[in-house]
């Protein structure tokens, strides 16, 4: 596993709306690629496998876990969301309709962690693996770069 080279991640990337994925999976891919045609202007990503992804997790003391996704929300930086929270969360940043999703994190995580977990765990199955490519008018929303 690389080792995140930027201690100091958080500092330089606060301001913003953060969604680590698993940059080697396919719905991931196409998540991102959901998310960037609803509102490319709410939302930052980088991979888990970066430097970037590396540096925040751990400045986070989170586990460097490949398995699931985390949204780190401006102004809430001591509490990451994981897993369903985390889509449920960046689903909502996203503004306009999409603020409903909300609605469901009254369901108890355990719940929705549950079907989150069902398809995490199938995902690589289900999904081609496929690297999703930037185009120049989102790259500036890669921290990855």
């Amino acid at each position: 596993m690389k080792q995140a080279k930027n201690s100091t991640c958080y500092s330089l990337h606060r301001d913003k709306n953060i969604l680590l994925y698993d940059g080697e999976c396919g719905l991931c891919s196409r998540s991102i690629q959901f998310l960037l045609n609803r509102n490319p202007k709410a939302l930052y990503f980088a991979s888990l496998q970066s430097d970037v992804g590396l540096a925040l997790l751990s400045e986070h003391g989170i586990a460097e876990q490949l398995d699931y996704v985390v949204y780190i929300r401006k102004g809430e930086r001591n509490v990451p969301f994981l897993r369903s929270r985390a889509l449920l969360s960046a689903l909502s940043d996203l503004g306009g309709l999409w603020r409903i999703t909300g609605v469901l994190r009254v369901l108890p995580s355990f719940l929705t962690d549950f079907l989150y977990n069902l398809v995490a765990r199938n995902r690589h199955k289900l999904f081609a693996k496929r690297c999703m490519l930037p185009t120049q008018k989102t790259r500036h929303l890669f921290l990855d770069k």
